[in-house]
């Protein structure tokens, strides 16, 4: 099975909070063009099934994917929408330093894999992750579509390269990058890591 995992394409920066607190954007022009080229790109790949996070940039990206594929419905799972950031999604920066020394010494240090407070980790976020990647692994597949964000792809990426949860910052991935894992039966393998040639000029560095 070859699972194709995607960033979502480039959200707005004015962020709306959905109920559980999370920041809901939509794309922007931008990130409208990039999920456009990232479906043709990849229109060749006679996708099973295409998963999303439930968060609107992302069911925004894999809808433009899916009316390339004839169509075909995307399946909503809420274990791969991205990290919890706790009060990073409530609060200012100056805020958080006064109020959370001891954590934003860690986050600005990145050298352990630190819990946002009353939000996630990255090995929180690589459980569910994971959690997902098992119900689907055993299902009759040739090639599977996941939209979905950015502290999801480097907490997964990481883990199967080999690299502690907190090395993960070491990686980023560009909206409607796409990485490309393998499942043989046994084992999950990376193939490649963001490729962006298809976006050209939208490529957002």
């Amino acid at each position: 099975m070859n699972i194709y995992i995607i960033r979502h394409g480039e959200a707005k920066k004015d962020s709306v909070f959905n109920f559980e607190g999370y920041p809901d954007a939509d794309l922007t022009e931008v990130g409208l063009k990039q999920a456009q080229l990232t479906g043709k790109h990849i229109s060749t790949v006679p996708f099973d099934a295409i998963y999303s996070s439930d968060l609107k940039r992302a069911m925004q990206t894999s809808d433009i994917i899916s009316s390339y594929q004839q169509g075909l419905k995307v399946e909503i799972d809420k274990q791969i929408r991205e990290i919890n950031m706790g009060v990073f999604h409530t609060s200012s920066e100056e805020q958080i330093r006064k109020d959370y020394p001891e954590f934003y010494n860690e986050f600005l240090k990145k050298d352990t894999d630190f819990r946002y407070p009353e939000g996630e980790s990255g090995e929180e976020v690589l459980r569910r992750t994971l959690n997902f990647l098992e119900s689907v692994k055993h299902k009759k597949f040739n090639n599977i579509c996941v939209v979905c964000h950015g502290g999801v792809i480097r907490s997964v990426i990481s883990h199967f390269i080999g690299l502690p949860q907190h090395k993960r910052f070491n990686l980023y991935p560009f909206n409607c990058g796409i990485s490309l894992l393998r499942y043989d039966g046994d084992n999950f393998k990376v193939i490649s890591i963001n490729e962006i040639s298809h976006l050209g000029i939208y490529a957002a560095f």
